[in-house]
């Protein structure tokens, strides 16, 4: 498996007038003077980094347009000030940390067909110690007149939310689910209100039952924390 994470600029799509209720004026003003990038754009990128040969990996890809073109200093591995951490966690790594107090794991399961089946699958077994994080109670907002049908969550609710269950921004997070891709919207969204080290179980919780791994029906116990702030780098504390 390959997981690049695309992190783009301002790009011009159908919501930038769905943000500001269909008031086209004030959606072109956010782009006055400049040429942003088009979803088209950012599908191309898509496809190149789908369609590398099998031993390249592209991490991550920081895609803006001309006007909005920095200097960035390069690294490599953890040099310079970027810290560089893994997108995936094996199944005999996350197994040696299961009840490991700096890492925090989250069964994200949930089929859009059946909005109940998530948290009933959870109860019914989950990997040990792991909490879970419900799409339409923890991942999104409730609709809205716009916004799409799961909008994003406020980034303090999910901080809190996140925290009472132990995890820090410091702490290894990893997060799973059965093949329904909602760990990969929990991954994007840890990521963006400030935690450092989010990782996706490799081949997700079917690679863990392969592996003859046990499951769980006990609750993990809650460490609750003091959210100080909450931001996209947030900080918590004891």
């Amino acid at each position: 498996m390959r997981v690049t994470s695309i992190d783009p600029g301002m790009v011009e799509t159908e919501f930038s007038i769905v943000r500001f209720h269909g008031d086209k004026s004030r959606a072109d003003a956010v782009y006055a003077g400049m040429r942003p990038l088009t979803a088209t754009d950012i599908a191309d990128c898509i496809a190149f980094a789908v369609t590398r040969p099998v031993h390249v990996n592209i991490d991550d890809m920081i895609v803006t347009s001309i006007d909005q073109a920095v200097p960035r200093a390069s690294y490599a591995g953890t040099a310079g000030n970027k810290e560089a951490f893994p997108m995936l966690v094996s199944v005999a790594e996350l197994a040696a940390h299961a009840a490991d107090p700096n890492w925090t794991v989250f069964d994200c399961r949930f089929r859009l067909t059946d909005p109940n089946w998530g948290k009933a699958a959870y109860d019914e077994g989950h990997i040990p110690h792991a909490h879970h994080l419900d799409l339409e109670r923890d991942l999104s907002d409730p609709p809205q007149a716009h916004g799409g049908r799961h909008p994003l969550p406020d980034t303090n609710r999910l901080a809190k939310r996140v925290g009472e269950c132990g995890a820090r921004p410091d702490s290894v997070i990893v997060v799973y689910d059965g093949g329904e891709g909602m760990a990969a919207r929990a991954w994007w969204l840890l990521r963006h209100i400030g935690a450092r080290d989010v990782r996706m179980l490799d081949g997700g919780l079917a690679a863990w039952t392969k592996a003859g791994l046990a499951l769980s029906t006990d609750p993990p116990a809650a460490v609750p924390l003091s959210l100080s702030r909450a931001s996209r780098w947030m900080t918590w504390s004891m």
